[in-house]
């Protein structure tokens, strides 16, 4: 995740979801983290509640998790050969 610089965002997520585990076993959260802390696009890439996507107008009910890559700096020779 240090490629997209989503590592803190990653952990933030990872703390909370051991929060979310503990809590659902009875246990006390160990962690500062809340839903609240996660950022909205990974707590979306989680979301089960897609059930309607138009893939042409990028329209539907839901957020559509999409590929992530680090950019290079070959990225911004298109057309320069």
């Amino acid at each position: 995740y240090d490629g997209v610089g989503w590592t803190e965002e990653v952990k933030t997520f990872l703390r909370y979801n051991a929060n979310k585990a503990l809590m659902n076993m009875g246990q006390d959260p160990l962690f500062p983290d809340s839903a609240e802390d996660v950022n909205p696009i990974v707590m979306n890439g989680i979301s089960t509640g897609t059930s309607n996507h138009d893939f042409f107008s990028q329209v539907g009910n839901g957020y559509l998790l999409g590929e992530v890559e680090a950019m290079q700096d070959d990225d911004y020779n298109y057309g320069l050969d």
